[in-house]
């Protein structure tokens, strides 16, 4: 058995040119075994959610944060690895036939196609051993396009939507093909994915997640026409009694106009945060108290100010554009927190929801910066800044 030499040792301007090819190869060799590794880690890294414990929304982000790959490099491994984890075989096998090769073949098979895929996993490796690299792809691209049989051109129909009101509820369908219906479908189900990932331990069921997904898709798209204005905030009408708002009810739900929909009033914080918000306070006989306006908005160019000093998302490792952001009052409007510069931060919907839900802290330091820290109580690693 031939050992692989020292690579480390090695000082290329000393070795002659065979020496140099055969410790250019040991190094490749390495290399492929090495990412073989952090596929198989980031896999189970993933599949356990660890990247939650420091508030990131996947394990690619966290990766492309931590580690030493790009955004594009980070996604592309995560995704690999999940298909890998899997397909053991196929993961056991990168170490062995070359991890760019498996990895090449693994992005080509769609979920039409995985089962055949699983069903002849032994004789696809073994005959991807022979190839190179590229004529890899060429076998990949070839085989899918053999076995997958419903890859015909769906047949040309007018799209269209239909909707409907019953109550406070917003019903329809609708009906989209060929080009139309693979972006949609791409989109919800990446922004679908996104939602699950940020999920706690109970998942919300498909349909309610995708209900979800399509409207982060639309906030983000209203919010995006014009950054001088609130992303798709709507003026809502929120009714609390007096001892709801001071802490003192036995009961936490809350009603928003204009249908009466019941709300947790734990929730009345993070809507108010960045929202036109009127209020109606009433005492336990539902005798109206006060009606007023809330000024907590972040309204014109003082959005603008917090939006070129921010540039983006605010919470380690999240880069959101503005368009899915909203304005984070840091000491909370109802506790006296001002809305001023030094108490306002742009956080996306979801770190968002993190900061009011999920237990994680945010405060601003003397020089400026802002401070995470995980529900525990430990710091979170400063986001580095743009120059």
């Amino acid at each position: 058995m031939t050992m692989e030499p020292d690579i480390g040792a090695l000082d290329p301007s000393l070795l002659s040119g065979p020496e140099l090819r055969e410790a250019l190869l040991a190094a490749d060799r390495e290399r492929s075994r090495a990412e073989a590794r952090e596929l198989a880690l980031l896999a189970e890294f993933d599949a356990r959610d660890e990247y939650k414990a420091d508030g990131a929304v996947s394990a690619a982000l966290w990766l492309a944060r931590h580690g030493d790959l790009t955004r594009s490099a980070a996604g592309s491994m995560a995704s690999d690895a999940r298909k890998l984890r899997r397909h053991p075989e196929s993961m056991a096998a990168c170490s062995e036939i070359g991890t760019a090769k498996v990895r090449e073949f693994i992005r080509r098979v769609h979920s039409r196609i995985e089962a055949a895929y699983a069903e002849d996993e032994t004789s696809l490796l073994s005959t991807m051993r022979r190839f190179s690299v590229d004529d890899t792809i060429v076998f990949a691209k070839r085989w899918a396009a053999m076995i997958d049989q419903d890859g015909a051109e769906p047949p040309e129909n007018t799209p269209s939507l239909t909707m409907g009101r019953t109550g406070d509820a917003l019903h329809g369908s609708f009906s989209l093909y060929g080009e139309d219906a693979a972006f949609l479908a791409s989109a919800l189900t990446n922004e679908s994915d996104r939602i699950w990932r940020c999920e706690g331990e109970e998942h919300l069921p498909a349909p309610q997640r995708n209900a979800q997904a399509l409207m982060d898709l639309l906030r983000k798209a209203v919010g995006a026409s014009d950054i001088t204005t609130d992303p798709a905030k709507p003026t809502v009408v929120v009714h609390m009694a007096l001892d709801q708002l001071e802490g003192r009810a036995g009961y936490e739900m809350a009603t928003v106009d204009p249908y009466g929909t019941l709300i947790p009033a734990d929730s009345i914080g993070r809507l108010l945060c960045d929202a036109k918000v009127h209020r109606i306070l009433s005492d336990p006989n539902g005798i109206v108290l006060d009606f007023g306006y809330s000024e907590r908005i972040v309204k014109g160019y003082q959005r603008l100010a917090v939006i070129a000093r921010d540039r983006h998302c605010t919470f380690p490792g999240c880069d959101r554009p503005p368009a899915m952001c909203h304005a984070h009052h840091i000491v909370p409007w109802d506790d006296d927190g001002p809305t001023d510069m030094a108490n306002l931060a742009l956080l996306c919907h979801l770190h968002h929801h993190a900061v009011h839900k999920r237990g994680f802290g945010c405060q601003r330091l003397p020089d400026g910066t802002l401070e995470f820290t995980r529900p525990d109580g430990t710091l979170l690693e400063p986001q580095a800044r743009p120059g």
